[in-house]
């Protein structure tokens, strides 16, 4: 029978075991369950035919959970953890299939679907160029990182040893040592600025933390910590974390009637107690190729202080595009005892400078890498060696 004459018994069975409400027309909004159930019927009442395969990763031959799509229309599947897929499609059908899986290079292929057969499509995803544009890991004094408190809040970021995720400081919002921190702190610690951000980049950092949170609400606290960001020079805002997320919300109301007197009331952040360094992760892709800033604020009230919160390993990763280009348009001229070589901007991420005593060599000196467009070698002109330079596209590996 046609489509239309199996969706309106489908409804009609529908009604009757209590799915949809009569009069059940084009403009209910069934159950999920119901919605499948009209999708499959309709499927075995159409010619069809299945496409299935597993991803992998190229390099390990790890299985992905990656996204299955048809390009140009709305089929899409995401594989199991197995790294198994399966599609049923229109057979008789040409398509051809996208698979993507964040931190690898989409690919494509061509299949052809033919009714009640399966055709086999596996696909292996090159992982794409990790970019690594900042780290720090507060061992050799936090270059460029302040911190500050407004006037009436109190400050204590400090660089410790007290606890370390790698080697043996990171910085600590707190007394020193295992020491409790202070009651009213507003205190707020900024990183240099981070400039030119790279494809779909992450803010990882580690923390633990012990803070107050509220015994009589779970989801709240008095003290805790917070991310904020700043773009390009302007006022920071908070930004929600991808992994873990903020774990309470600042409280309002102090024991649910006296007013709170922390500063950052009404916000969520991180609090509680967590004594095992963990691992956060902030999508910054929106800020490609904008100069940012970081702040980790703590807050705390008037009373009943803990340790504090301690961060460590702070980086900011992304990727390449995974295809380089020959810059253009290199010119080399000496000022004074350096060389200055500038090139057009042909969409790398970046771009290294090699030398060699011969023009035909191999080039292997690494003379400086660069995100920006030109450089300057220190000293270039004035060697007594007869050197050659070439610059090559560089994506950040």
């Amino acid at each position: 029978c046609d489509p239309q004459t199996i969706k309106e018994a489908i409804i009609a069975t529908a009604i009757r075991d209590g799915y949809v409400t009569a009069p059940a027309t084009e403009n209910n909004t069934f159950g999920n369950g119901f919605i499948d159930a009209y999708a499959a019927v309709l499927m075995v009442a159409t010619p069809h035919g299945r496409v299935m395969g597993t991803v992998r990763d190229a390099e390990t031959m790890s299985p992905l959970a990656a996204t299955v799509e048809v390009v140009g229309g709305t089929e899409r599947a995401t594989a199991a953890p197995s790294g198994a897929y399966s599609l049923f499609l229109q057979s008789d059908s040409t398509y051809t299939l996208r698979f993507s899986h964040y931190g690898y290079l989409d690919a494509q292929a061509v299949v052809q679907v033919l009714t009640d057969d399966t055709t086999e499509q596996n696909m292996n995803l090159v992982p794409r160029p990790v970019i690594v544009s900042y780290f720090e890991d507060f061992e050799s004094g936090a270059v460029g990182w302040t911190h500050s408190s407004p006037a009436e809040w109190s400050d204590q970021w400090h660089v410790s040893t007290e606890r370390s995720y790698s080697s043996s400081h990171s910085y600590k919002c707190g007394d020193t040592g295992t020491g409790a921190y202070a009651s009213l702190l507003d205190a707020r610690l900024v990183s240099p600025v981070l400039a030119d951000l790279p494809a779909e980049a992450r803010l990882l950092f580690y923390f633990q933390i012990e803070a107050e949170r509220s015994s009589y609400y779970a989801d709240s606290a008095y003290d805790g910590g917070i991310i904020e960001l700043s773009v390009d020079g302007g006022a920071f805002e908070q930004i929600n974390p991808l992994s873990p997320a903020y774990t309470q919300v600042f409280r309002h109301m102090s024991g649910g009637s006296t007013p709170a007197t922390g500063p950052m009331r009404g916000l969520p952040c991180y609090s509680d107690t967590v004594d095992v360094w963990t691992l956060v992760a902030v999508d910054l892709a929106d800020y490609e190729g904008q100069d940012v800033q970081l702040r980790f604020r703590f807050g705390s009230d008037q009373s009943a202080n803990r340790e504090g919160w301690y961060l460590d390993d702070v980086s900011v990763t992304g990727f390449g595009t995974g295809q380089l280009a020959a810059p253009t348009g290199l010119i080399i001229f000496s000022s004074g005892d350096d060389l200055i070589l500038a090139w057009n901007d042909d969409d790398n991420y970046g771009y290294r400078i090699y030398s060699d005593t011969d023009p035909d060599g191999a080039f292997t000196t690494l003379v400086s890498q660069t995100t920006a467009t030109g450089d300057t070698l220190a000293g270039a002109a004035a060697t007594s060696d007869m050197l050659f330079y070439i610059v090559r596209g560089w994506d950040g590996q």
